[in-house]
């Protein structure tokens, strides 16, 4: 049987060899340069441009995969959406500076990441199909519904106004304003211990909650303690909220 044909066309190398490159380039994390090295000390001398221009040839072939990871990752009914700071070292027309943004959307079989010159809702509409109609319809396209796990940045925020979206915002995330608030004021500071005190108790509750089997004593304890521990955070906000001589930084984070 004549040989398979090679991933690019007249090049010259195998798939096989080509499948190696990427595992330890975007599995492994390795440079470029590490792994000519690591070919040079098996017996074959490849200039590490070679090896960069075989990444480049084999990026078109994997974007239907990429399309379709895309496809099915945004039609999940529960995403994780994060990003941060990143910089891209490429001059782009009227943008100012290096300073890009990568993204990252995950759910329960896919994950995708997302490197963008903006931080705003675009990246958001782009990636969930959502179009300025359905802005301004303030709705999700088809009906559909969305669960966004996530912090409190304002794009989240803005996103979690449609009609379909539940957010649930990172107790992490929340925690973090009850102990800024307690650090930057000292007469905050019991105020914030006894408010990390009920969110560990949220915590260590789910945290049983998720190693009980369902259905179990164990797991109908964890629930009711989680219950009980959520309701505990719900009612003293609120009193505190409404009481007298609320310092102005606590009333911010309640």
């Amino acid at each position: 049987a004549p040989p398979a044909p090679n991933p690019i066309p007249k090049g010259r190398f195998t798939a096989a060899f080509c499948a190696r490159r990427l595992d330890l380039k975007f599995v492994l994390g390795l440079p470029v340069h590490r792994i000519a090295r690591m070919l040079a000390a098996e017996g074959l001398a490849v200039p590490e441009g070679t090896l960069a221009g075989v990444l480049k040839a084999l990026a078109g072939l994997l974007e239907p995969v990429e399309t379709a990871i895309r496809a099915r990752n945004s039609a999940a009914t529960h995403v994780h959406a994060d990003e941060t700071t990143w910089r891209v070292y490429e001059q782009v027309e009227d943008k100012t500076g290096h300073k890009w943004w990568l993204w990252v959307f995950i759910a329960e079989d896919t994950i995708v990441f997302r490197m963008d010159a903006t931080r705003s809702n675009s990246v958001l509409d782009t990636h969930f199909g959502i179009t300025t109609a359905d802005r301004d319809r303030g709705a999700l396209p088809d009906g559909r519904r969305l669960v966004m796990s996530s912090d409190f940045f304002v794009v989240y925020q803005s996103l979690a106004r449609l009609d379909g979206v539940d957010a649930l915002w990172c107790w992490t995330h929340v925690r973090r304003y009850f102990i800024r608030a307690g650090d930057a004021h000292a007469y905050l500071a019991p105020w914030r211990d006894a408010w990390g005190a009920r969110i560990a108790d949220l915590y260590v509750a789910h945290k049983a909650m998720a190693g009980a089997e369902p259905g179990s004593p164990q797991h109908h304890a964890a629930v009711a303690a989680f219950e009980q521990a959520l309701a505990v955070i719900d009612t003293v906000r609120q009193q505190q909220a409404t009481g007298p001589g609320l310092h102005p930084a606590a009333a911010k984070v309640l």
